[in-house]
């Protein structure tokens, strides 16, 4: 598996948030995951819809 700056930027923010640095919620921690899957969600459809035409 290739390690993106969305899995470091999360597994930073999972550090932190597991030793106490930062009191966020878990979603802001997982968020860089979520935006990942947002981007290629979108990515996946605007192709599906470009190559109908």
């Amino acid at each position: 598996m290739k390690l993106t700056l969305f899995h470091c930027v999360f597994l930073i923010f999972l550090t932190l948030k597991l030793t106490g640095v930062i009191d966020w919620s878990w979603w802001w921690v997982f968020s860089p995951l979520l935006g990942a899957a947002a981007m290629v969600f979108c990515w996946s459809v605007l192709d599906d819809l470009t190559r109908r035409k």
